[in-house]
């Protein structure tokens, strides 16, 4: 009798959408109560989870924070390099228009007149 292969794709498969509950869960707690606001509970409230599972897969805020930072930048996935040759960074118009705030933004080198500080008694 040969012995049976397990396949832990599916059990993976729940873990990991438990885990992104919980991240979407703590995410949107963290915009209307800010992160100190939230509680462990609320979170486990929001996900429809317990407290324990929380902690089970985020023992910490050092691990759950980062957690919602990757959905954030999953979400919001910023532009690859390759996209960025399209992308100009000069403002719209002729240059005319925002040569004149440019140029008042140039740092003087030359030093102050008078340096010297004098305290009267």
């Amino acid at each position: 009798m040969t012995p049976r292969t397990y396949d832990m794709s599916r059990r993976e498969k729940a873990r990991d959408e438990l885990r992104r509950r919980i991240v979407s869960a703590t995410l949107q707690l963290h915009t209307e109560k800010g992160i100190f606001g939230t509680s462990w509970k609320d979170i486990a409230e929001r996900a429809d989870v317990a407290v324990a599972t929380v902690y089970n897969h985020f023992p910490s805020l050092d691990e759950l924070v980062p957690a919602c930072g990757d959905l954030l930048q999953e979400l919001f996935k910023p532009p690859a390099p390759e996209d960025a040759a399209g992308v100009s960074l000069a403002p719209a118009g002729p240059a005319s228009d925002w040569s004149a705030p440019q140029a008042s933004c140039t740092r003087s080198t030359s030093a102050p007149e008078d340096t010297s500080m004098s305290l009267r008694a």
